[in-house]
C-alpha cells in the first residue's frame, strides 16, 4: 500500500476509528494488528524475515536484562557482576550479528558478487534476493534497542507482542524516522486519549507532506530523470539536473516523513522529527544535523562515539599531540577520520553501489578537511563576531553549503561514478538553460507544450516551501516572539487549498515512488 494511494487512506481511517473505539488498555493491540496487516500486504516472505529479527531482538534483550537482575551484593558480588557483563555482551553480539548479517546478505550480497566477478573475472551467478520492506529502518531500530538495554539505559520489554509493535509500528516503516525505545514505547503501549488537536495537526501534516511529494517532488522527478537518463540530449541542462534532484529528494523524503509523522499524530503519538530545514545550513556538518536527523543521531551514538573511543583512534590522537603540542589537531584528526568512516557507511546504507559509497566518502572527506582547517587555524581568525552574524555573510555560507551538497548529489542520482563525473564535466563545459524547455513534462499528448506550466507549478511549490522554512527559522531564532498560531478557520482554508491544488499542479501519469521506501 503506497502512502499516497486511496487504499492506504481507507486503511488509515479504519485503523484510527477502531483505535479510539477500543478500550484504552487494548489500543496497543489495535496498533499491532493494523501494523502487522500493513506489513503483511508486502508479502509473507518479507514478514518471515521481520518476525525472525523481532523474536531474536526480544529474546536477547530479555536475557540481557535478566543477567543484570541476577547480580547480588554477596561476597562474590564482583564475580557475579563480571559474569553478568559477559552474558550481556554475549547476547548483545548474538543479536547484532543476527540483525546485521541478515541485512548484509539481503541488501549487499548481489553487490558483493558483482564486484567479485569484476575483480576476479569470475562468473558467479548474482543471487536474486528479496529485500524486505523497511529492513534498514527496523534493523537500526532493533539494534539501538539492544545496545540501550546492554548499556542499562532501558529495560527489556517482557511482552514479545509489545516488542513486535515497537519494531513494526506501521507509519515509521515506510520512511522512518528511526525511533528510540525510551521515547516511543510509552506512547505505543499506554493508549492515547482522543484529542481533536491531534487529529487536526496530524491531518495538516499529512496534507503538507502530500503537497511536497506530489507537486514538488514528482514534478522535479520528471526533469531530473530526463536529464540524467539522457545526458547527451540534455547536456546543456546537466547543472539543472542536480538542482531538480535537490528539490525532488528533499520534497520526496521530507514529504514522506511528514505523512508518516502526521499519521502517527492521528493516533496521538509523536514521532521524532527527521528534518529541520537543511537547506538553511551554513556548514556541511550543520546540514547533516538537519537532514535525516534520526539516522545521523543513530550513527553518532552507536558508530561515531564508540569508534572515536577505540584504542586506534585514541592512540592516533596521542601521537599527533606529542608531535604537535599546543594544537587541537590531536582531537580533530581522529574525529575527522571517524567522520569519513561513518559517512562512507551512511553512503553504503543508502544503496549497494559505488555511487552511493562515493557520495558518502565525499561528504565525510569534506567534513574531515573542514575540521582540520578549523583546528589548525584556531585563534587566527580575524572575522568579527558581528560580521559572522551578518545577513550577507550567512547568505554566502548557506549558498556555499548548498553548492557543496549539490556536488554530492551527482553521485547519488547517477548510475555510476563515471556517469556522475560525466555529468559534472557537462555542468562545467556545457550550459544551455533552454534545454530544460525541451523536456516533455506536460499532460499526456501535449509534448513540451506543458513544460512551462510544469516549471511554473514547481517554482510555486518551491517558493511555498521556502516561505514555510523561513518562518520556521524565524520562529526558532526568536523564541521570545514565536509565530502566532493561525485561527482554525484560516488554517482549514489554507490546507484545503493545498489539498485541492495537488491534482491541479501535480504531473499527470505515473507518480514517482518514495525514494526511501525500500531502505
Amino acid at each position: 500500500m503506497d502512502l499516497t494511494s486511496n487504499l492506504f487512506l481507507i486503511f488509515v481511517i479504519a485503523a484510527v476509528s477502531v483505535y479510539y473505539l477500543a478500550p484504552r488498555d487494548l489500543r496497543w493491540v489495535v496498533l499491532l494488528a493494523a501494523s502487522c496487516l500493513y506489513y503483511a500486504s508486502f508479502g509473507l516472505r518479507a514478514s518471515a524475515f521481520f518476525l525472525f529479527t523481532a523474536l531474536m531482538t526480544h529474546f536477547c534483550a530479555v536475557r540481557m536484562t535478566d543477567s543484570s537482575a541476577g547480580t547480588g551484593s554477596s561476597d562474590n558480588g564482583s564475580s557475579d557482576t563480571h559474569s553478568a557483563q559477559s552474558i550481556k555482551k554475549r547476547y548483545l553480539i548474538t543479536g547484532l550479528i543476527c540483525q546485521f548479517a541478515l541485512l548484509a546478505y539481503l541488501k549487499y550480497a548481489g553487490f558483493a558478487v558483482l564486484n567479485l566477478n569484476s575483480l576476479l573475472s569470475a562468473h558467479i551467478s548474482v543471487p536474486q534476493l528479496l529485500l524486505p520492506f523497511g529492513i534498514s529502518y527496523y534493523t537500526f531500530q532493533a539494534s539501538a534497542y539492544l545496545i540501550d538495554v546492554s548499556r542499562g539505559l532501558v529495560k527489556a520489554e517482557r511482552n514479545p507482542l509489545k516488542t513486535l509493535l515497537f519494531l513494526v509500528f506501521f507509519p515509521q516503516l515506510a520512511q522512518g524516522p528511526i525511533g528510540r525505545f525510551d521515547r516511543l514505547s510509552p506512547q505505543l503501549f499506554s493508549g492515547s486519549v482522543f484529542q481533536w488537536h491531534s487529529l487536526r495537526t496530524g491531518a495538516e501534516r499529512i496534507v503538507w507532506g502530500l503537497f511536497k511529494k506530489m507537486v514538488v517532488g514528482d514534478t522535479a522527478h520528471v526533469f531530473r530523470t530526463a536529464i540524467f537518463g539522457d545526458p547527451e540530449t540534455y547536456a546543456g541542462a546537466a547543472l539543472f539536473g542536480t538542482l531538480f534532484f535537490s528539490a525532488e529528494l528533499y520534497a520526496n523524503f521530507s514529504g514522506g516523513v511528514d505523512i508518516c509523522i502526521g499519521i502517527a499524530r492521528l493516533f496521538g503519538i509523536t514521532l521524532d522529527e527527521n528534518f529541520k530545514r537543511p537547506y538553511f545550513a551554513k556548514t556541511l556538518s550543520e546540514f547533516w544535523q538537519r537532514w535525516h536527523i534520526t539516522l545521523g543521531s543513530w550513527m553518532k551514538d552507536y558508530v561515531f562515539y564508540p569508534l572515536a573511543r577505540t584504542r586506534a583512534m585514541t592512540g592516533l590522537g596521542g601521537v599527533v599531540k606529542k608531535a604537535l603540542p599546543g594544537h587541537r589537531l590531536h582531537r580533530a584528526l581522529p574525529q575527522g577520520l571517524c567522520s569519513v568512516i561513518v559517512f562512507t557507511l551512511v553512503g553504503l546504507w543508502h544503496g549497494a553501489d559505488w555511487g552511493n559509497i562515493g557520495w558518502g566518502f565525499y561528504n565525510g572527506l569534506i567534513i574531515c578537511v573542514s575540521e582540520l582547517i578549523q583546528a589548525a587555524g584556531k585563534g587566527k581568525r580575524t572575522v568579527s563576531a558581528k560580521r559572522e552574524r551578518s545577513g550577507f555573510g550567512n547568505a554566502l555560507r548557506i549558498a556555499r553549503t548548498f553548492a557543496i551538497v549539490n556536488v554530492s548529489w551527482y553521485f547519488t542520482c547517477a548510475d555510476s561514478v563515471s556517469h556522475a563525473l560525466t555529468m559534472i564535466r557537462y555542468s562545467l563545459t556545457r550550459f544551455s538553460p533552454a534545454a530544460v524547455l525541451q523536456i516533455p513534462a506536460g499532460r499526456p499528448g501535449t509534448g513540451t507544450a506543458g513544460t512551462p506550466f510544469a516549471l511554473f507549478a514547481l517554482a510555486c511549490g518551491i517558493l511555498l516551501m521556502l516561505v514555510y522554512g523561513i518562518l520556521g527559522e524565524r520562529a526558532e531564532r526568536d523564541e521570545e516572539k514565536p509565530l502566532p498560531a493561525l485561527p482554525l478557520a484560516a488554517s482549514f482554508v489554507m490546507y484545503l487549498l493545498l489539498l485541492v491544488s495537488i491534482p491541479l499542479l501535480a504531473p499527470a501519469g505515473e507518480q514517482g515512488a518514495f525514494i526511501y521506501s525500500q531502505f
